[in-house]
């Protein structure tokens, strides 16, 4: 599905990233750790469109992503604050994707009653699901979650990612979590890679 080969980005004089290679199939759920400053989220941005490469090239299902419409690769950050628009209640938030599906307000388990709220009604955890819901649109393919429940107590934690990767899980899709929390990686993951097993000759995510 997810094709990544040997990329780089060059910006400010130096290469941010570069011979950067991985492989996604559909339903995988790989992780990635590193070291803090390496790269991690520069990667996740370039995978989901925000970025273009210097070099190589990234591909979903042996194509580029289209210039135009939604991108397959849909990112979630670990503030859902900074992602929504404050002065747009939920329901706006929401349709930036399209209309939601009834079924994924309810798999993600955001209430009908946020729907008229403002951001800062929603308490942190409430609103990252939003956030997940708005990133999961029928256009979706794979989902980036960068560091997507560090700010989050454990138990808030372990209910959103259950219920992101339950849709994931529906849907086949695609999902890469990047994080600094192992015990997270090692509990939700199908794969895990180190940041220094991304460089040189591509790396294919095999289901175990």
């Amino acid at each position: 599905m997810l094709e990544v080969d040997k990329v780089g980005i060059h910006l400010g004089g130096r290469w941010l990233l570069r011979d950067m290679s991985l492989t996604l199939e559909a339903g995988e759920v790989v992780g990635i750790s590193g070291d803090s400053g390496v790269g991690k989220s520069t990667l996740a941005r370039m995978l989901a469109g925000h970025l273009a490469p210097d070099e190589g090239e990234v591909r979903y299902g042996g194509r580029p992503a289209a210039r135009r419409g939604p991108h397959p690769a849909q990112l979630v950050l670990q503030h859902p604050e900074r992602a929504v628009n404050p002065r747009w209640r939920i329901r706006r938030i929401l349709a930036e994707a399209g209309a939601p599906e009834p079924s994924l307000l309810e798999a993600l388990q955001i209430a009908p009653s946020w729907l008229d709220r403002w951001p800062l009604e929603l308490s942190g955890g409430e609103l990252q699901r939003v956030c997940i819901a708005r990133a999961l649109g029928p256009a979706t393919r794979v989902l980036i979650a960068d560091e997507m429940t560090a700010m989050l107590d454990a138990l808030t934690q372990a209910g959103i990612w259950r219920a992101a990767l339950g849709v994931a899980q529906e849907r086949g899709l695609g999902v890469l979590a990047i994080s600094h929390d192992e015990a997270l990686l090692e509990r939700i993951c199908t794969r895990r890679l180190r940041w220094e097993e991304l460089r040189g000759d591509a790396t294919t995510v095999m289901m175990p």
